[in-house]
């Protein structure tokens, strides 16, 4: 691939574009999901996903007329009326099923508020349902991190054993300084990759705005980077209400500077976690992404949902 040049004010400009980027609301969803926004009260729908008929077997026009309970149905709508009131306003993760068009369908559920008025609902197609072999390998994981007393050696593993798990070419620990510059500090990839180990990213890479998603929602998932996104309906919301902030949701649309920069590198999918070093209070933290050179339709994307749980504590 040519080699493309850019005048330092070209990249002042770039730079400054990407810090401004408003990722937390950016209107839209990746497809491996759909989205529906409901009132603070959970009776009236706000807004939908424009693909809620391939998931609900419902179009948006009859979505957004209809009520709540008939859109998501009584079990779902059950288990957030349980769930809705959370201290700390995180995010709910539930597992329901529905019947649509004569077809009983499993749903792995993340419902989170958004803002003062709003309550997010993401769904994605359950479709590995044999969960415990995941917590057999992550029990084994355990174990053998119970006995590592050396940083570098646990976070070898943690990379070996990740990347044997969810079969992507390349998983890293990417590790801030003070400045929020990274340095790839742990590695394991496969033969086919150039290794990254000991690279260093500036501070730019990860703008402020990202970084505070993270402190939030630790854990990122794009399945595939070069997916169209999904808009909402409508676009703003009913009236005059701001856009929808999805900070605490998985199906957050990735940010179109931020597609560019995956293409740039090479990548097709990443998931990413961030491991607050010290808990939440220390200054720098990793963030560890896996990110294959090129996207494919297995069971890394199809089982999402059962690799994000466990990175949440």
């Amino acid at each position: 691939m040519p080699s493309t040049h850019y005048s330092d004010a070209e990249i002042a400009a770039a730079l400054e574009a990407c810090a401004r980027e408003p990722v937390h609301i950016p209107g839209a969803i990746q497809p491996m999901g759909c989205l529906v926004s409901l009132d603070a009260d959970m009776s009236r729908i706000r807004q939908v996903s424009a693909n809620i008929e391939a998931f609900l077997g419902i179009s948006v026009a009859d979505a957004l007329a209809g009520e709540a309970r008939t859109v998501l149905g009584t079990e779902l709508m059950d288990l957030l009326d349980t769930e809705r009131v959370k201290p700390d306003n995180s995010a709910s993760v539930l597992t329901a099923q529905r019947e649509v068009q004569g077809e009983r369908r499993r749903f792995h559920v993340v419902a989170y508020p958004s803002g003062d008025d709003a309550v997010v609902v993401e769904l994605e197609f359950q479709m590995c349902p044999e969960g415990h072999r995941l917590l057999d390998k992550v029990n084994d994981w355990l174990v053998e991190a119970g006995n590592i007393d050396d940083i570098d050696t646990l976070l070898d593993a943690l990379t070996r054993r990740v990347q044997g798990l969810t079969g992507h070419e390349r998983v890293m620990v990417y590790r801030f300084d003070e400045q929020w510059n990274g340095r790839v500090v742990a590695e394991t990839c496969q033969p086919v990759a150039e290794s990254f180990l000991d690279h260093h990213f500036p501070a730019s890479d990860i703008p402020a705005q990202v970084r505070r998603l993270y402190d939030m929602n630790r854990v990122r998932s794009i399945p595939d980077a070069s997916a169209p996104a999904v808009p909402l309906v409508p676009p703003g919301g009913p009236g005059e209400a701001a856009p929808l902030d999805m900070s605490r949701g998985v199906l957050r649309a990735v940010a179109p500077i931020h597609q560019e920069y995956l293409t740039n590198m090479g990548v097709g999918a990443s998931l990413s976690m961030a491991m607050h070093e010290g808990g939440d209070s220390g200054a720098c933290w990793p963030v560890m992404a896996w990110k294959p050179g090129h996207w494919r339709p297995t069971c890394v994307m199809r089982c999402a949902p059962w690799y994000r749980p466990p990175c949440r504590g």
